[in-house]
């Protein structure tokens, strides 16, 4: 990938200033700002065949599913794809603009400029970070579950409003495929979007390309068909679960390729009942977790309604439904404990 960072592109339309998120997938995306209104955007750039096979280990036969076309096809596609979606947490794609090295860029909506930098207590924040990010911002911190729990819960609450929308706006079933900590957006208030689109599909038959394979649900990883976009219910709820516990609720540990194909195969080897009894595990250690948090700090607020609100995260079966995206209306306060939590999730670089 050509170094485009502090580079103008398209004409001098835009100065590429910094790359946005950790990093690491099928894409770069980076935040340029417009020269003229001074305007913050997101741009994704696809990585070729070649870029993909440097940075990531994979087979040829899961690099030619991600590369139909090559990359620039797949930059339109995206675009394509997306101007159907009109949403207020989905990123908009507005253009694709030319780049070095006959490259693509899908440039994105500015979302309210919260991509711009800003200052608190003298400090630079970044008002809008990746949940993969904030992750390993409360992870350095060592946030207790008391303040992982309301950025969770509101984490949980805006997507689920996403996926009824895409279960409700479509004729054709409509999947995202990649739902991950690094593909879902929240700014200093709470307020979160999903992007990044090159793996969203209107089928759900196997061997359709998705993201990856630590987000899939135990049925995808099978190859089975997969109902509507209950994909992407499950990876919402292990994103959930990761944000909430620091780590994967089924694969802690260092992410190498035997790391991942020993998780691919737990999730084709056990039956579904196996892998609920493993989430159940996770669910009744963060209640001895709470309870022993709420003898310390009394003065916390009740976390019973949190738990209730994302108990769909721990079932295994929502995988295969989505009927009760509908069910849950509770939202967090914004009270001092959510300020709180926004404040160790966002801080100073």
């Amino acid at each position: 990938m050509v170094n485009l960072v502090g580079k103008t592109i398209d004409e001098g339309r835009f100065l590429v200033e910094r790359r946005f998120g950790l990093g690491g997938g099928t894409s770069d995306i980076f935040v340029v700002r417009n020269a003229r209104s001074k305007v913050c955007h997101l741009m994704k750039v696809n990585l070729s065949a070649d870029e993909l096979r440097q940075r990531m280990d994979l087979s040829e036969y899961i690099i030619s599913k991600i590369d139909q076309g090559g990359h620039r096809q797949r930059t339109i596609d995206e675009l394509e794809f997306t101007r159907k979606l009109h949403h207020p947490n989905i990123v908009e794609y507005l253009d694709i603009i030319p780049l070095p090295e006959n490259r693509l860029g899908l440039l994105m909506n500015p979302m309210g400029g919260v991509l711009d930098l800003a200052y608190n207590d003298g400090e630079i924040v970044y008002p809008a970070k990746t949940v993969g990010e904030i992750i390993t911002n409360l992870n350095e911190v060592d946030a207790n579950l008391t303040v992982r729990l309301p950025l969770m819960t509101k984490l949980f609450l805006e997507m689920k409003n996403v996926l009824y929308y895409f279960s409700e706006k479509h004729m054709l079933p409509f999947q995202h495929r990649d739902i991950k900590p690094n593909n879902i957006i929240m700014d200093y208030t709470g307020k979160t979007w999903v992007i990044d689109f090159g793996c969203a599909s209107h089928s759900s038959a196997p061997g359709v390309n998705h993201g990856s394979e630590y987000y899939c649900s135990p049925q995808v990883v099978s190859r089975f068909v997969i109902p509507d976009n209950a994909l992407d219910v499950w990876s919402l709820g292990v994103t959930c679960l990761e944000l909430l516990l620091g780590h994967h609720p089924l694969a802690a540990g260092k992410r190498t390729q035997e790391h991942r194909d020993r998780y691919v195969d737990y999730l084709k080897n056990n039956r579904e009942e196996d892998i609920q009894k493993a989430l159940d595990k996770v669910y009744a250690g963060l209640l001895e977790r709470f309870e022993e948090e709420k003898r310390k700090y009394p003065e916390a607020e009740p976390y019973e309604p949190y738990l209730i609100a994302i108990k769909p995260a721990f079932d295994v079966c929502s995988a295969k439904r989505h009927d009760w995206l509908k069910s849950v209306n509770n939202k967090p306060k914004r009270d001092s404990v959510f300020e709180f939590a926004l404040k160790c999730a966002f801080l100073p670089e």
